[in-house]
């Protein structure tokens, strides 16, 4: 099992706990930040988002090592970003024609971006769930920012995942589709939360000091790693 993780650039890493430094392998250099990495399903390229064309831009490398390849959006903004299950898509948050940030969904290889939802936003933070149907993102739709997801096949159906005073962002999908993990603010500092779909059930999964954030599961869905 290997991982991909970043610290400014994209790095490589077999899954050998404890983890040595020195092992990682270097995927990306120069002078940008290089954040937000994620695996294609196929484990042959590494999704990331980067300073590196002057401005926050979707990028991609191979796994096995090469050029980083841009994929133009035309649009801007942080660019928080998911593959599709079958590798074919990328969704991403991006700023409208007002400034918003909104949900986009774009080819993997680059091209004219489609809006998900008709009507303006904010939304941010997509995550495309396994089956392909639906996408997982916050929302400040009720007050505060808040877990939702929606139908790709009807957007206009959309379910509140969470509800309470405190602050969600970064859903990611369980390998199964049944959970969510997110990272929930009390208002002291970010720790990690997963929801369970079916029975509402949501639980803590970290109390330490600080932050912990941009979290994933392992295929299998036994693991989480976080920074």
């Amino acid at each position: 099992m290997r991982t991909v993780f970043v610290s400014g650039l994209v790095y490589l890493v077999a899954l050998a706990l404890p983890v040595c430094a020195e092992d990682a392998i270097q995927l990306t250099s120069g002078e940008s930040r290089d954040y937000h990495a994620h695996w294609s399903p196929d484990g042959a390229w590494i999704l990331f988002t980067s300073t590196r064309g002057g401005a926050p831009g979707i990028w991609k490398v191979p796994a096995a090592g090469g050029e980083a390849v841009a994929v133009e959006t035309g649009l801007e903004g942080d660019h928080h970003i998911s593959w599709s299950p079958d590798g074919k898509s990328i969704a991403f948050d991006a700023r409208d024609e007002v400034g918003r940030p909104d949900l986009w969904i774009i080819n993997a290889e680059g091209g004219v971006p489609r809006r998900v939802f008709e009507e303006g936003g904010p939304r941010f933070h997509p995550s495309w769930s396994p089956d392909g149907g639906r996408i997982a993102f916050v929302s400040f739709k009720g007050g505060n920012p808040d877990i939702w997801i929606a139908s790709l096949s009807d957007p206009r159906k959309c379910e509140r995942i969470t509800s309470d005073e405190a602050s969600e962002q970064h859903p990611m999908w369980s390998p199964d589709g049944r959970a969510i993990l997110y990272e929930k603010n009390h208002g002291g500092d970010f720790d990690l939360w997963c929801v369970d779909l079916a029975t509402g059930d949501d639980r803590q999964i970290t109390d330490l000091e600080g932050n912990e954030c941009q979290a994933s599961f392992s295929p299998d869905g036994s693991l989480i790693i976080y920074s």
